[in-house]
Formats: structure tokens, C-alpha cells, sequence
């Protein structure tokens, strides 16, 4: 596979669809080696024969991710949105706490401009899954881009009180999020506990220094 991807990488194209059909006829059930042959088909344009070949992989492997993206990427170049939807549907539904799955389909459903969806399902798994900072960080990237500061807020609180409990990375998003909300004060704090938790590592530090900095105490 990885001979394959650097072939690729040099424009040896016609050499790497070689390479990956031998080893897709060395090893006919892998979900890698099809996802890998049929995304070669898709770069040379033949939908037709990328969906053979994907078909019967994400058959047998219906919720893996890299499948689920490669069928994507034929649907919507053959304009059948639906199924794209109706799939990372069946994913949720199979996975309902996959915040990847969510994700997925919050995104697809705001590129086709149905951004209200996309924050009710958001808003309603983030209320289901009480530790997903996933889901919270996109709450608040798209409360931030509509311009509603106080419900952003409200999703970054959130993060601090998962940070708090002991998941570093939910201090990261709120003190971030409090930056990109101008709230220098609140980012400084958040940071502080950061750095707290962590040991005075080069991250924390780096990370309080710039709010602080940003905040106006440059000393």
C-alpha cells in the first residue's frame, strides 16, 4: 500500500493502478486495498468501475469511515446526494455515539445548506454525549460564524467543566474558544488551570502566554 501511495505521489499513475490491482488479487476482501484501488479509479474519472469495486467492501464494512468517504466522493460526483445522506443516517443510527459519524453528517448537511439541521443535530447529540468536545467545538465554530457570542459561550463553558474534571483538552477548546471570543480574561484563566494540570508543559505555556499577551500584559 504504501509503494502504491508513493507512485502515486510522483505522478506514476499508471504503475501504481498496476501495483494495487495485484495486490487487490492477492488479497480480494480487504476494505484498504479496495478503498485504495477504487480511489485510483476516481482520479482517473471511471466512477463506473470504483463503484464495482467499492460496493461489495462497504457491503460487508457498512460504518467504516475511509469506505463511507470513498462512496461519498462517487455520489456526489454522479450528483446523488441522497445517498450520501441516507448513509451517514444508517452510520448514526448503528453508531449512535460515534462522534466522527455525527460530525459527518452535520457537516454534509451544512455544505448543502441546511445549516439549521446541521445545529439541531448538533445541539442534540452534544446534549446526549455530555463529554464530547467534538461535538461542542463545532457548536461553538458555528455560533461564533453566526455571530451569537453568548451561545458560543454557553458550548465553551462546557468544555471547561470536562477540562476540570480532568480532560486537558476541554481546557484547550474553552481557552481557545474565550480567545476567539476576545475574552482575555477568561482565556488566561482557563490557560492557567492548564498549565496547572499539565505540569508546566511547553504547550500550556506557550498557550497562556499568547492570551496574556493578546490580553495586553506583555511583561
Amino acid at each position: 500500500t504504501l509503494v502504491v501511495l508513493d507512485m502515486l505521489r510522483h505522478g506514476e499513475e499508471e504503475e501504481a493502478l498496476k501495483e494495487a490491482l495485484r495486490l487487490a488479487e492477492e488479497n480480494p476482501k480487504d476494505p484498504t486495498v479496495s478503498n485504495l484501488v477504487a480511489g485510483i479509479y476516481i482520479s482517473r474519472g471511471d466512477l463506473k468501475t470504483a463503484r464495482e469495486i467499492m460496493e461489495p467492501a462497504i457491503a460487508e464494512h457498512p460504518h467504516q469511515l475511509a469506505l463511507m468517504r470513498t462512496m461519498d466522493r462517487i455520489d456526489v460526483a454522479e450528483g446523488n446526494f441522497e445517498a450520501v445522506e441516507a448513509r451517514s443516517r444508517a452510520a448514526m443510527e448503528a453508531n449512535p455515539e460515534d462522534e466522527q459519524i455525527i460530525l459527518r453528517l452535520a457537516q454534509f448537511l451544512a455544505q448543502r445548506g441546511r445549516r439549521d439541521e446541521a445545529i439541531d443535530l448538533l445541539n442534540t447529540k452534544a446534549e446526549a454525549l455530555p463529554q464530547s468536545l467534538g461535538l461542542r467545538q463545532a457548536l461553538i465554530q458555528f455560533n461564533l460564524r453566526l455571530e451569537q457570542p453568548d451561545r458560543a459561550r454557553q458550548w465553551a463553558d462546557q468544555a471547561l467543566a470536562i477540562g476540570e474534571g480532568g480532560e486537558p483538552r476541554g481546557l484547550i477548546l474553552a481557552g481557545e474558544s474565550y480567545l476567539a471570543m476576545q475574552d482575555y480574561p477568561a482565556a488566561i484563566d482557563t490557560f492557567q488551570k492548564l498549565l496547572e494540570m499539565s505540569g508546566q508543559s511547553t504547550n500550556a505555556l506557550l498557550k497562556l502566554a499568547q492570551a496574556q499577551f493578546h490580553g495586553g500584559n506583555l511583561d
